[in-house]
């Protein structure tokens, strides 16, 4: 009967002990992680009370006389040859499967804390406003792992833990750029809201350093890395890869601790020369004249000497109005070539200027039957009385059995940039814009009529000569 009872004991024993733990669950690593994170945030926080050089925020602390900045998170181990999106991103991005890190500090904070210590955002890559390039000064960004003591060993620079399939090196260690996420009123939910929120704490994927091209990132890589271009190609390093659910660290710092900048802007006209051939102009930022009317070698060589002192160029191009056609389209191609090879950024234009490249189209799109769509397009023409043209949209029709459609044509006369708006600002029509210009049309013919394309962000391109039909 006493044995009985004793069995009878246990068993209720094991049964309570059983009910407790489905209760009250052991904490999970996140959260264990997270409870040190906050226990030391509560210790920043009381040294920041007598010392203004400290920035404390949930997850982070920056040290202004240092000119430093401690992100604290939670590593991802990701598996060999899973894609690499980011280096840290937010807890509610939901890309832990394609990033390095999670932050315990939200993107916002990050920012607020690189503008504590010194650094000034840039401008993110954003092609709709023809920003191709990541803009702002660097920042070395290194990773620890932390034990639960706050022992620190180091894994490296960030870049270090990704390695591109392509060269089968690491990213190179160039640091990330300071671009800095949007603010804006709008939300995912609604069109619009009063609340102006920071684009990384709203909108997926909630980067904070990306390594790819990510318009909502606070941090970016400093060269053009379209998602598309390198998705599959950077994978973790096998060695450096992070422990799961470690306590991580990352500290960041500016490139040049002294306050150096590497970011330089320059304004590029381009002009005609007397023998047709085009000329620029360069000023810097102070106005300073750097160049006056030269050809494409002095550029070339004013832009190399430049860039071999580190320095990352960013320039505006301004046309003269005066310049034909014929020379424009040869000087951008001559600017696309130094931005492909030599590290000439080309900023976007000024309000309502047609992006460089709109002078630079594929010859072949010339032909209807060579586009993918059928776009507007514009022929202009220069009479005594000035500029004017005819706009014309085809639509396709297909017959049966045929291999080519019959186009039908819709046109509009146009004796002024403002017969454009009611044609273009139609619904469900093409956002593309095609224009056909005579060679010798200067460029301040041209800008009134793409000036009505680009206030509407259609894509543009302007053909010399008349089109194919």
């Amino acid at each position: 009967m006493h044995t009985r009872l004793l069995l009878l004991g246990l068993a209720a024993a094991l049964a309570a002990g059983c009910a407790i733990a489905q209760t009250n669950p052991p904490p999970s690593p996140r959260e264990t992680n997270k409870r040190l994170v906050m226990a030391w945030n509560a210790r920043d926080l009381a040294l920041a009370r007598t010392n203004q050089d400290l920035f404390v925020r949930p997850g982070l602390v920056a040290d202004r006389a240092a000119r430093s900045v401690r992100v604290y998170g939670e590593s991802v181990r990701l598996n060999p040859g899973d894609p690499v999106e980011f280096a840290l991103i937010a807890e509610t991005s939901g890309k832990d499967y394609e990033a390095q890190a999670v932050s315990f500090a939200l993107p916002s904070a990050v920012h607020e804390a690189l503008e504590f210590i010194g650094l000034k955002p840039g401008a993110p890559v954003d092609a709709t406003a023809l920003r191709f390039w990541p803009r702002g000064e660097r920042v070395k960004v290194t990773i620890e792992v932390l034990a639960t003591n706050g022992a620190a060993t180091a894994l490296g620079r960030a870049e270090s833990t990704v390695v591109d399939t392509r060269t089968g090196k690491p990213l190179p260690e160039a640091g990330f750029v300071f671009c800095g996420s949007r603010w804006t009123t709008a939300t995912e939910d609604a069109g619009s809201s009063t609340d102006r929120v920071y684009a990384a704490d709203v909108f997926s994927p909630n980067s904070i350093i990306s390594v790819y091209n990510e318009r909502n990132s606070v941090l970016d890589v400093p060269r053009r890395a379209a998602q598309g271009e390198v998705y599959t190609f950077q994978v973790p390093n096998p060695e450096r890869r992070l422990p799961a659910a470690g306590l991580v660290q990352f500290t960041f710092s500016p490139e040049f601790p002294d306050g150096a900048a590497r970011l330089t802007d320059w304004t590029v006209r381009l002009g005609g020369a007397t023998n047709g051939a085009p000329c620029f102009t360069v000023t810097d930022a102070s106005g300073k004249s750097l160049l006056a009317r030269q050809p494409l070698a002095s550029l070339a060589t004013l832009v190399r000497d430049a860039t071999a002192q580190g320095r990352e160029l960013y320039a505006t191009i301004i046309p003269d109005d005066a310049m034909e056609l014929r020379a424009l389209r040869t000087a951008c191609a001559s600017l696309e070539t130094l931005e492909d090879t030599v590290g000439l950024r080309i900023e976007p234009p000024p309000r309502g200027k047609p992006f460089y490249k709109a002078f630079l189209p594929d010859e072949k799109h010339r032909n209807r039957a060579s586009r993918p769509i059928q776009p507007f397009e514009l022929n202009l023409a220069s009479t005594v009385g000035g500029t004017t043209g005819v706009l014309t949209l085809a639509t396709e029709e297909w017959k049966d059995g045929a291999t080519t459609p019959v186009y039908h044509d819709t046109s509009w006369p146009v004796a002024s940039p403002q017969d454009l708006a009611a044609p273009l600002g139609q619904k469900d029509v093409p956002a593309v814009l095609l224009i056909f210009a005579p060679r010798r049309l200067t460029y301040g013919q041209l800008c009134p009529y793409a000036a009505v394309a680009v206030e509407r962000r259609m894509i543009l391109f302007v053909f010399e000569d008349l089109k194919s039909p």
